[in-house]
């Protein structure tokens, strides 16, 4: 229905037409400055609306896996865990008559074994939980150094006795033992590892 208002005014919502009557402006259009009528430009979704599809929660984040308990993180960190500790027990017990004494890990190359077991543990539990190779063949030289230094010193301790002399035995701690095995373990879970993030 048409209105008629006084000359030259048009109410807000309404429009002139062609044949001098004013109407009301159609849903969905709109009065351009021309004077004329045009569809109203579609806008955005809101928020909650059925055209709206809000981003995932995380979604563009780095992909992190959950931890899991598999033979590779449970030998890593088991033989970690043990390394560290036959680093601070006996590393050797030399007699010499009716005298003996032991040498703890902790006087020689036990700090290292240490080190290098953090060092394992620090590079291997971010490997796991991100599959990054580069993290986890880093947590692999650390075990392997740890073995090779075991192996070293169960070599230095063997040969004790022979350079004293005569009268004197030297026998392998039991945390040399444990420093050994307990790498040979790290290095197995961190050699599966690795070859489990190449399979994935």
């Amino acid at each position: 229905m048409s209105e008629t208002p006084s000359a030259g005014q048009v109410p807000p919502g309404h429009y002139r037409a062609s044949d001098g009557n004013v109407y009301p402006i159609p849903p969905g259009q709109y009065l351009a400055s021309d004077g004329r009528l045009y569809p109203q430009p579609a806008t955005p979704a809101a928020p909650g609306s059925a055209g709206f599809a809000a981003p995932a929660p995380g979604a563009g984040a780095p992909a992190t896996a959950a931890w899991q308990w598999t033979p590779a993180s449970g030998m890593l960190l088991a033989g970690a865990a043990v390394t560290v500790l036959g680093s601070v027990l006996p590393w050797a017990t030399v007699e010499a008559g009716f005298e003996s004494e032991q040498v703890n890990g902790t006087d020689g190359d036990g700090v290292l074994t240490i080190i290098l077991a953090i060092a394992a543990l620090a590079f291997g539990i971010p490997g796991l939980l991100k599959r990054s190779k580069g993290l986890l063949i880093t947590a692999l030289v650390a075990t392997i150094l740890i073995v090779v230094i075991a192996l070293a010193d169960i070599g230095d301790v063997s040969s004790v006795a022979e350079e004293v002399g005569f009268g004197v035995e030297a026998t392998v701690g039991v945390g040399l033992w444990l420093v050994l095995v307990g790498g040979i373990v790290a290095m197995i879970g961190a050699i599966m590892a690795v070859r489990n993030r190449n399979r994935a």
